[in-house]
This record gives structure tokens, C-alpha cells and sequence, in this order.
């Protein structure tokens, strides 16, 4: 389960299944020419191969992947809730498999020379035949909304929180208008905070004209000498 997606052409992230250094399979998805797809490869005699490779319509996180093996028959699946699988490839390749593990990878998209940084954000691997119950626990909303022009990045990006977790926001005004603070269970003038998950939150960012009045008034008062 993944709680982050690849935001750069080049970037990719999945589930590494080795025989060694010369052999293994990858499963995941990769980020091309603005594009995410779910994506199925291999390396063995020392060439490349891609195996499977479908375009992921309006992907969000988090994102699951699943991977499935019966005898030599490889499968791969990914959903964007958990519970509806979309199949990505299936293929046959004799593997002795030694090690599993996670992957994350960047590299120059294609034309460019540039190498995008990346941040790989996990939130589990199960295998299903040792299933984790109960693995989250209770989550948190963090209802975030918007009065004026602008609008607030937060990340991670998901639906819902772990108790304890934190949360990252940052308010973006329009062309034309200012950032004003916070308010709900966020105070302060300063664009970007940090928020700590205690529970369903609500969150405002308050946006103004760039010549509308502000929330500081300046009085001056006539010097009187005596």
C-alpha cells in the first residue's frame, strides 16, 4: 500500500522479487511524459524486459499492488481502494526467489538530463498468507477549507490520518491575494504549518485582496507638548 505517488516523469516505486543480482522481477508503477502507469518488468540473462504496462486513470493515494505467483505464473493487479483490482500483467518466468522488497527509483525523463528528487511513502507490505489485522487502527479526518482565493497543499496527501500523525500545510494565495491565518484547530499567520492528528480536525486558511484592509489597524494621535 502506498500513501505517495511518482510526481515526476522518471520516478517509480513497487515491489522488487530477486533471485539475485542478475535476476529479479519488478512490479509498481512509473511516472512517463506525465503519465502514471502500473507496470510489470524483469532483468535476466542481462536484458530488460517489460512485462506489463497499463495507463492508471485519475490515480490517487493511496494506490495498492498486489503480486501473485502460482508455480512459474506471475500475476500483477493494482487498485486505488483496496478492494476493486484492475490486472496490470501476467507471464510465466521460473524464478528461484530469495529475497522481496521494496523499491523506489528516479531517473532524467526522457529529453532531459535533470534527475527529479523523490520521497517513497509506504504504509505497508502483507503478505496474505500471514495477513496484519487491525494494522492502522483508528483513523482522523482533516477537513481543510478555504475562504477568499488560494488553496493549500498538505502532505500527505490522504483521506484519513493516524492518531498522532503530522500533517504538513501550506496556503497558496491567488494571483491578486494575500494569505490572512488560520483558524479552526489551526492559529497564526505564518503559510505553513505542522499539524499534529488528535482526532476529526477542521482546518480554515484565510485568504484577502492584496488592497483589502488588514486584520492590524495603525491609529495616530495628534502630539501634544505641554
Amino acid at each position: 500500500k502506498f500513501d505517495g505517488l511518482p510526481e515526476a516523469d522518471g520516478q517509480a516505486q513497487g515491489l522488487l522479487v530477486e533471485q539475485d543480482s542478475g535476476a529479479y522481477l519488478w512490479f509498481g508503477v512509473r511516472r512517463e511524459a506525465g503519465v502514471l502507469y502500473a507496470w510489470a518488468g524483469r532483468l535476466a540473462d542481462g536484458a530488460l524486459a517489460t512485462l506489463g504496462r497499463i495507463e492508471i486513470p485519475s490515480p490517487a493515494a493511496p494506490l495498492y499492488v498486489r503480486v501473485g505467483r502460482e508455480g512459474d505464473w506471475w500475476r500483477q493487479w493494482y487498485s486505488l481502494d483496496g478492494s476493486h483490482w484492475r490486472p496490470t500483467a501476467a507471464f510465466s518466468q521460473p524464478m528461484q526467489v530469495n529475497r522481496v522488497g521494496l523499491f523506489a527509483a528516479n531517473g532524467p525523463a526522457e529529453g532531459s538530463a535533470e534527475v527529479p528528487a523523490m520521497t517513497a511513502v509506504v504504509d505497508c507490505v502483507m503478505d496474505t498468507a500471514y495477513p496484519i489485522v487491525d494494522e492502522d487502527g483508528p483513523r482522523a479526518a482533516l477537513d481543510v477549507r478555504v475562504e477568499g482565493s488560494g488553496r493549500v497543499e498538505r502532505w500527505p496527501e490522504r483521506s484519513a490520518y493516524h492518531l498522532g500523525e503530522e500533517v504538513e500545510l501550506r496556503a497558496l494565495p491567488d494571483t491578486g491575494w494575500r494569505f490572512v491565518g488560520w483558524s479552526g484547530a489551526v492559529s497564526g499567520g505564518t503559510n505553513r504549518v505542522t499539524v499534529t492528528v488528535s482526532g476529526d480536525l477542521a482546518v480554515v486558511a484565510r485568504f484577502a485582496l492584496l488592497d483589502a484592509p488588514s486584520d492590524e489597524h495603525t491609529m495616530a494621535l495628534p502630539l501634544v507638548r505641554r
